[in-house]
């Protein structure tokens, strides 16, 4: 609450560990998690941004299984599951600079290699981060992290990593 009573001009939630999903809905979870207490809600998540200011750009990075199935309260409508075509057609509502990118699809799991001492997803964000996934100007921009993300993802064969929202 501290956070969000500041009013920030610029929000970014970091999160690498578990993704489960359950009858009532999804959860980042750390590895110790028990039955009945899966960690934080999808919808909490959603809830806490919501409550933002509109000029709050925010970025959501979330490494863990079924991190692309976030729900994403839409303003005025409730929490809903969001398939792509629902993103495309209600996104706007979110509000500029809103972001969500996450390790994989709703459905699926995201890879650790042991080698990389990361998720395979958070060892190629950080090479992005560190340049890599640089423009021309040498910027390192949210398409072109995702960009240089998916490419390494869809050439080792592993997950389908997500990326949603508005450009900030």
């Amino acid at each position: 609450d501290t956070i969000i009573s500041q009013d920030p001009s610029f929000f970014i939630l970091y999160f690498a560990g578990h993704g489960i999903n359950t009858p009532e809905g999804g959860y980042i979870c750390t590895i110790d998690c028990e039955p009945y207490e899966e960690g934080v809600s999808f919808e909490f998540i959603s809830k806490t941004i919501n409550r933002l200011s509109d000029t709050t750009k925010v970025c959501i990075i979330l490494d863990c299984c079924r991190s692309g199935g976030i729900n994403i309260a839409l303003h005025q409508k409730g929490s809903i599951n969001i398939d792509n075509e629902t993103i495309r057609n209600e996104l706007g509502s979110l509000g500029r600079g809103k972001i969500v990118l996450a390790a994989c699809e709703h459905d699926d799991t995201a890879k650790e290699l042991e080698d990389f001492r990361h998720g395979f997803f958070t060892y190629h964000l950080i090479n992005g981060l560190f340049g890599y996934a640089a423009n021309a100007s040498g910027e390192v921009t949210v398409s072109k992290l995702f960009e240089y993300i998916s490419t390494k993802m869809e050439a080792a064969g592993l997950q389908t990593p997500v990326l949603r929202g508005d450009q900030i």
